[in-house]
């Protein structure tokens, strides 16, 4: 698939990240969060509003709340092969942290973005809308901003994306900094 203007795109999220792929994507994207009446705990609200979109980059982080999100796309998608969703994990999930000494301070993320591989790898088997994973390490965001470990550039990992969103046999990919 080819990323073209009449594909229409979905990001949770407005900073960061979601706002470097808002910026390579252009006028097709739309972002969604809190600051502009979306959260993303609520997406059995506001998530239809957004079926008849082309593809959800489930970008926006939240305690357990992107597994909600992928859910809830994934019912709404699971049939139509046009569909596309990318969710943002981390490599955390699986390696340790880039900041060995804090390893066990951030627990919860952790788990929350492996329950997040966990459902995303059951769903990828079972839909027919394609169903992806990156798995970035630390990006250079506001969120990570008081690590002194080494930060990927968002407009690096937006690119990426975009990339597994052109190239429908990737599923998956862990980004190393």
């Amino acid at each position: 698939m080819v990323i073209g203007t009449d594909m229409k795109f979905l990001i949770t999220g407005k900073k960061g990240l979601a706002l470097a792929l808002k910026e390579k994507i252009g006028t097709s994207a739309t972002c969604i969060s809190q600051s502009n009446g979306y959260k993303i705990q609520d997406v059995l609200e506001w998530g239809p509003k957004f079926y008849h979109y082309d593809v959800l980059i489930n970008c926006a982080h939240n305690e357990f709340d992107q597994v909600k999100v992928l859910e809830q796309f994934y019912y709404a998608w699971k049939d139509d092969s046009n569909k596309i969703i990318v969710n943002v994990g981390s490599i955390s999930a699986d390696y340790n942290r880039s900041e060995f000494t804090k390893e066990y301070e951030y627990l919860a993320y952790k788990f929350q973005k492996q329950a997040l591989q966990s459902v995303y790898a059951k769903l990828t088997r079972l839909a027919n809308c394609d169903i992806k994973l990156i798995n970035p390490g630390a990006i250079d965001t506001d969120m990570v901003e008081h690590l002194t470990c080494q930060k990927m550039d968002p407009g690096h990992v937006a690119d990426r994306i975009l990339w597994m969103i052109e190239n429908p046999d990737i599923k998956r990919l862990d980004l190393w900094q």
